[in-house]
């Protein structure tokens, strides 16, 4: 880790590296918007456009497409459910939505890494070093990439990149369960449980008869999970660190004072209220607009309400 710190100056640390991922993921839709990028591709074919996007952008759009359509996949049930469809009708249209997907190209993206590691170092420290090294590494990079994602969505609308001050920690320097869930509340733990509310729905109408989503369930294990067990020994107990998360979470927000002198919230009301107090003042005609549209939409569907609780008699 000193060399990997000192000599090329990376993150080592957990929470550090999940903040340098975000960092240049944010600079890298700096990178889709700017001039020269433009000017690359309208001045080469469209061979060399290919080979620029994937040399510039292409990853990183790549983890944006990937997280999107996890959450189309996991809503598209929840429109199927609505729609009486179950999953013995999906397997009667012969749907490849009626199976769980296990295979997916990621895996068969491990193909290449395997053959040159072994061409390079033998087979028998392929099977020593790479293979065990492969789950905690897709773990990590689980986390990571959603890091990723987050980032480009983010600053796509935001428009703004925020700089990112890991500080550089070394790989031992621990976190607190509070200072994580600060960290990755936004970016993880609540789509994370936004997800898992979603297939509990699912499950509960389907009465059992649902897909399980073994892969959906298992990523927002990990995007939960995963700073706990990449998190370095903590000089503090699990249950004092427990307790100062749930004491931030449950916390009254304060009246007077709503953000302490450091600029940090004291709760979690405070941290919410901060953010979309952030937002709103980046976007608040947009905002304004759609807070219209479920307003319009309650005001269209209130007659029918009124109808709908009257006697049939004076109907």
């Amino acid at each position: 880790t000193d060399v990997l710190e000192w000599e090329k100056g990376r993150e080592v640390q957990f929470q550090a590296a999940a903040g340098l991922f975000w960092k240049f993921a944010s600079g890298n839709v700096g990178v889709m918007r700017s001039r020269d990028l433009a000017v690359l591709c309208t001045s080469s074919s469209v061979m060399r456009s290919f080979a620029l996007y994937f040399a510039t952008t292409a990853w990183y759009l790549h983890q944006v497409l990937v997280d999107l359509s996890t959450e189309i996949y996991v809503h598209l049930f929840i429109f199927l459910t609505l729609s009486s469809k179950s999953i013995e009708d999906l397997g009667t249209l012969g749907s490849a939505l009626a199976v769980e997907w296990l295979l997916s190209p990621g895996l068969v993206a491990l193909l290449p890494g395997l053959v040159t590691f072994g061409l390079e170092y033998g087979p028998w420290r392929l099977l020593r070093d790479y293979l065990p090294s492969v789950p905690v590494s897709a773990l990590f990079f689980t986390f990571i990439n959603k890091s990723i994602s987050e980032a480009v969505r983010q600053t796509s609308v935001e428009n703004v990149a925020d700089y990112v001050n890991t500080g550089r920690p070394h790989a031992n320097k621990s976190y607190s369960l509070k200072e994580a869930f600060i960290a990755f509340r936004k970016s993880h733990y609540n789509p994370a449980v936004m997800l898992i509310g979603i297939f509990a729905i699912y499950t509960i109408v389907q009465n059992g008869a649902s897909l399980p989503m073994y892969i959906v369930n298992t990523m927002c294990a990990v995007w939960l999970l995963a700073p706990v067990l990449y998190q370095p020994p903590h000089p503090r107990g699990l249950f004092w660190q427990l307790k100062d998360l749930f004491t931030f979470i449950f916390a009254m927000p304060l009246k007077y004072a709503p953000i302490n002198e450091k600029g940090k919230p004291s709760s979690l009301f405070e941290a919410v209220m901060q953010e979309e107090l952030k937002a709103g003042r980046l976007h608040p005609f947009a905002l304004f607009s759609w807070s219209l549209v479920p307003s319009l939409v309650y005001w269209y569907v209130l007659p029918a309400i009124v109808f709908d609780q009257m006697p049939l008699i004076m109907i």
